[in-house]
C-alpha cells in the first residue's frame, strides 16, 4: 500500500520534501531500502511517462532511517529536528501484515507505532495532518467479535 500512495504522491502532488520513514535492515541502509522501493514495477509507468522525475526523486524524496518500534521512532536527534520544522502531512502506512507474528510485536507496531507518530505530530511546528492506514483486519465481521 506504501508504495501504491508514494506513486501516486509522486505522480499528481508538488512538494518540496517528501520524508520516508524506513527502517534500515541487516544488509541495507535506509537509503539503499528506498532505492530497492523505486525498482518496483509499480514505477515503471511513472519513469517512462515522466522521465524528469527522476532528478526530482533525488533531491526532493529523503529516507529517515527510523523505526516504529523504537522510542522516539528511532530517528536521530537532528533528523527529528528537521521533521519538527518541515512536517505538513504524516501518512502512516506501515502495519504489520505478517498475522503469524506474536501479538506482543503486532502491538507495538500497529498501536504503539502509530501513538509514537502522533507524538511526532504534536511536536510539529506546522500543525500537520495526520492520516493512519490501517490492516484490514482491524474489525471483523465474526460473530465472537460482534459482541465487543
Amino acid at each position: 500500500m506504501g508504495k501504491v500512495i508514494l506513486e501516486k504522491l509522486l505522480r499528481t502532488t508538488e512538494f518540496a520534501k517528501l520524508y520516508i520513514l524506513i527502517r534500515p535492515s541487516k544488509t541495507a541502509t535506509a537509503d539503499q531500502r528506498l532505492n530497492e522501493i523505486f525498482i518496483s514495477p509499480i514505477f515503471a509507468p511513472l519513469f517512462k511517462y515522466n522521465p524528469e522525475i527522476a532528478s526530482k526523486i533525488k533531491k526532493s524524496v529523503v529516507a529517515v532511517a527510523g523505526d516504529l518500534m523504537a522510542p522516539n521512532l528511532g530517528i536521530s536527534p537532528d533528523q527529528r529536528l528537521e521533521l519538527v520544522r518541515d512536517l505538513e502531512i504524516i501518512i502512516n502506512s506501515a502495519p504489520s501484515v505478517d498475522f503469524t507474528e506474536p501479538i506482543k510485536r503486532m502491538i507495538k507496531i500497529d498501536y504503539y507505532g502509530p501513538i509514537s507518530i502522533l507524538e511526532l505530530a504534536h511536536e510539529c511546528k506546522r500543525q500537520p495532518v495526520f492520516s493512519h492506514i490501517s490492516t484490514a483486519y482491524v474489525t471483523s465481521n465474526q460473530p465472537k467479535f460482534s459482541k465487543i
